[in-house]
């Protein structure tokens, strides 16, 4: 391995509190492979991004000033270092990047300034350190390298960005022969503006030059439309692959969406029923209080009735006394008796005694009816109260109610059943339960046609290329016969056809090194991809595309679209093409890999355990437990150089690097 990790140190790098290393020893023969173990939020994204920021001061997702370490800065320290030493191509490199800032009341304020200092074999590099650095790693390289393992599924796509696969041609070496190529394009202008200028007082090289240069120009502007017809198309393309993703997630889910609408509208239909529910609950519920006092009512009908029957009894015997009173008094005032004898002095006595007892007793029955009261008075007061007993029971029955409180748990009950299946629906959706499917499809159709018409006006445009050049060319032939009719001139004339011809040269030995290198790298990812696939029966090999777009060929020959492929699928398409990549260039840097295997399933898995091994470098696996289980580490121990842990203080809130014995 001529490049490989001797120890790496952290000092107040994110949750790394002071100073934290990893140590990695010497290489050794067949034992390539670091794994660092740590649970989610424990470090392990935190120490790929201090490689990534120690070799060229940039990481994909943060600034810098972020990467202060929370106590260190309330406790005033104001710097944070990351350094490596590393053996590259037999010396011994030490290399470290620190970060000063400004501290305020325990914040970051302002942009850190960054130093870098590089030593070779203890010789410390006082000038050009960065491009020493890029000579070891181009900054364009590093994203092929130190990478998280969730992410790379972006070199699994259809086309790559302009940026990619520039990365990509640096990695090869490509960019050296482009600068030749370049280097004697610049040497041919020189030199036609050289001719241009011996020239120009010649009328018919002066018509033919500004031929040529109308030509350049009508060639520059259809390459420009070319350029961005094709820029079209690859945005169009993604746009369709990523409808049809969609179009086939809905149309999967066009039954459960269904169901899903019907959940609602029983649900609303429910919401309504326990809402009259309520409010009849809410009626009975006014009633109750009458009803605690329906027993009161009752014993107070009671008394009125004893009232009544004490009023009317009353009533009779006054009545009686009143009627004997006023016929004893007849008979005392009459002379006779109604028998008609004269009434005798004892009879007189008699009748007399009679009527005071009988005065008696119409005085006691007055005196009893005032405290009883008017019987009449009474018996309306008896019937009011009847009246109000029997309306208070008839509204609110207490079976009526117990069944009205019994269909409203019931309903509750459905409705909780309805919410929870909705939850489990809505989940399993993942937000597509309003999404409109004909809409999509509406819209896929519509840019599958935008994407006919685009290629139709590509290949236009191409014919439109290929025209302008031959009529540039027709007038650079014109030209260089014009000039080569002057014996004078013709050293410049020469000189310039022999640049053109070597500038040709070495546009086609671009075109012949990108396909030296494109083979290269699909004979080693198809390697790569055998190893961890698991439709080794089905998938053939990896093709790359002019943009180095990996793409899987099956042995039927089919080309497997992007869309068709799962998560896992594209990752392990990924990790082959870093790995090819890795094997097809000179750089053989370390390939540190946070969250491995992402997606993974456990077959595909194991095809990458199995690769790693053979990869002609160092490999860093920042895993947690369920990434590589500590129980499959003996079936690696053939290829394991050395296993570490991140360790979390949780009372102090940091980790720590630690080496656990194998």
């Amino acid at each position: 391995m001529s490049f490989h990790f001797l120890r790496l140190t952290l000092r107040d790098w994110l949750v790394y509190e002071g100073e934290a290393s990893a140590s990695f020893g010497p290489p050794r023969d067949g034992r390539n492979i670091w794994v660092i173990y740590g649970l989610n939020g424990y470090g392990k994204t935190s120490l790929l991004r201090a490689i990534q920021w120690l070799f060229h001061g940039r990481m994909p997702d943060r600034h810098i000033r972020t990467c202060f370490n929370h106590h260190a800065v309330q406790a005033g320290r104001s710097e944070l270092s990351v350094s490596a030493e590393f053996i590259y191509n037999g010396q011994h490199y030490h290399l470290i990047r620190r970060a000063e800032a400004s501290i305020n009341n325990g914040e970051v304020i302002g942009y850190p300034r960054e130093t870098v200092e590089l030593a070779v074999d203890q010789e410390v590099q006082q000038a050009g350190i960065a491009d020493k650095i890029d000579q070891i790693l181009p900054k364009e390289c590093q994203q092929f390298f130190f990478f998280d393992g969730l992410e790379i599924e972006k070199y699994a796509t259809d086309t790559h960005t302009d940026e990619t696969q520039e990365a990509i041609e640096t990695v090869l070496g490509i960019p050296e022969v482009r600068n030749l190529c370049d280097d004697l394009e610049k040497l041919s202008n020189d030199l036609e503006r050289e001719r241009d200028q011996l020239l120009r007082d010649q009328s018919a090289y002066q018509d033919l030059s500004e031929q040529k240069e109308e030509a350049k120009v009508q060639l520059d502007a259809v390459k420009e439309t070319l350029r961005n017809l094709k820029s079209q198309y690859g945005n169009l393309q993604e746009q369709i692959d990523r409808l049809e993703e969609r179009a086939s997630t809905l149309k999967q889910a066009e039954d459960e969406i269904s169901y899903l609408r019907d959940l609602r509208r029983r649900k609303e239909e429910l919401e309504e029923r326990l809402d009259n529910y309520e409010a009849e609950l809410q009626g009975y519920l006014k009633v109750v209080a009458q009803r605690l006092v329906l027993s009161l009512l009752k014993e107070q009908l009671n008394q009125l009735q004893t009232q009544v029957n004490k009023a009317e009894r009353t009533s009779e015997r006054l009545a009686h006394a009143k009627a004997q009173t006023e016929f004893i008094k007849e008979l005392l005032n009459d002379a006779s008796c109604v028998c008609g004898r004269e009434l005798d002095k004892e009879a007189r006595r008699f009748l007399e005694r009679r009527l005071e007892e009988l005065e008696d007793q119409l005085a006691t029955s007055r005196r009893l009816q005032e405290r009883v009261g008017s019987c009449t008075v009474a018996v309306t007061e008896l019937k009011d109260l009847e009246s109000r007993i029997r309306y208070i029971e008839g509204l609110a029955d207490p079976d009526v109610i117990q069944r009205a409180l019994l269909t409203k748990y019931k309903l509750q009950i459905d409705r909780e059943e309805l919410e929870q299946e909705i939850a489990m629906r809505e989940k399993k959706l993942e937000g597509n339960e309003d999404a409109d499917v004909g809409q999509v499809f509406t819209t896929l159709g519509e840019k599958k046609q935008n994407l006919i018409d685009m290629e139709s006006r590509i290949k236009s445009a191409e014919e439109e290329v290929k025209k302008a050049e031959r009529f540039l060319d027709e007038r650079q032939d014109a030209l260089n016969r014009a000039v080569r009719a002057i014996d004078d001139k013709r050293r410049v004339v020469d000189t310039l056809q022999v640049t053109l011809d070597a500038h040709a040269v070495a546009r086609e030995m671009i075109e012949r090194l990108l396909q030296l290198r494109r083979d290269a790298i699909e004979r080693h990812m198809t390697n790569v991809f055998r190893m961890v696939t698991n439709k080794k029966q089905e998938y053939d090999r990896i093709e790359l595309a002019e943009d180095f777009a990996p793409c899987i060929v099956t042995h039927s020959g089919q080309m497997m679209k992007r869309n068709e492929l799962s998560a896992g699928e594209k990752e392990v398409i990924a990790f082959s093409f870093i790995a090819g990549l890795n094997q097809s260039t000179q750089t053989n840097a370390p390939l540190v890999m946070d969250t491995p295997f992402g997606h993974l399933d456990v077959s595909h898995r194991n095809g990458l355990l199995e690769a790693l091994p053979k990869l002609p470098c160092q490999v860093v696996l920042l895993a947690t437990d369920r990434d590589l289980p500590e129980e499959e580490l003996p079936n690696l121990s053939y290829c394991l150089g050395g296993r570490l842990d991140i360790v979390r203080d949780e009372i102090g809130e940091k980790s720590r690097i630690e080496t656990t014995p194998m």
